[in-house]
């Protein structure tokens, strides 16, 4: 049984027993990334490089790591439409949103499973009529409710990773939680679509864990991953 010591706040590192411990199987890299380094530094007890960023993040300052991980959310999004058994191959999906963390990788892990992925974003024209034709949407534009109903293709799959504050005075914080899709109006015409809050976020963490399993696993093995 694998001991793993657990370290939160502004950054966290996760490895067999890591306080005190030689090596650290994984690290987990949250923001701020200047308050990264000294949490895997030979005075925290451990290396100053870590065997794997299971965030999916990897700071400018600290080379990429031998077992790199796809960010968390767009791998939970891939997990999410496997899990519920999308059609995936040969299917159009549209990803709205081009970060570095979340739309391009997205695009990326879609294409790998052989869609045929189009990227819209503040600059693509006929942004509506291209995402209206998609079997498959996966949401990561940072704007609260930007895609409504008029977007979703009838049958299609929505997937939103948004998460903004939206004034709500009925609400007990003056504010509720939205995605980047209108809910309701885009429920009405998806065959299935994730809610905001409850869908995409607990899959990150479910991600994190898996990929830091792995890296476990893999360097129990003494396997090494060539950049």
């Amino acid at each position: 049984m694998m001991r793993v010591g657990v370290s939160l706040g502004r950054c966290g590192v996760v490895g067999p027993d890591y306080h005190g411990a030689s090596r650290a199987y994984a690290a987990i890299c949250l923001l701020p990334l200047r308050a990264w380094r000294p949490w895997v530094s030979p005075s925290r007890g451990a290396p100053a490089r870590a065997p794997c960023d299971e965030s999916g993040r990897h700071p400018p300052a600290i080379p990429p790591f031998p077992y790199p991980s796809p960010p968390l959310a767009p791998q939970g999004c891939i997990e999410l439409l496997e899990r519920m058994q999308v059609p995936i191959s040969g299917r159009k999906a549209c990803v709205i949103g081009r970060s570095n963390i979340v739309g391009m990788p997205a695009a990326l892990l879609l294409q790998r499973r052989d869609a045929t992925v189009t990227m819209v974003h503040s600059k693509t024209p006929d942004a509506l009529k291209i995402c209206s034709e998609a079997d498959i949407v996966i949401a990561a534009c940072g704007v609260a409710e930007m895609v409504t109903g008029d977007w979703i293709k009838p049958g299609a799959v929505v997937v939103d990773v948004g998460i903004n504050a939206k004034d709500d005075p009925t609400a007990k914080k003056g504010y509720r939680l939205v995605g980047d899709v209108e809910f309701e109006s885009a429920a009405a015409k998806a065959s299935l679509i994730t809610p905001v809050p409850g869908g995409v976020g607990p899959m990150t963490i479910a991600m994190l864990l898996q990929n830091t399993l792995e890296s476990a696993r893999r360097a129990a093995k003494g396997e090494k991953v060539e950049h």
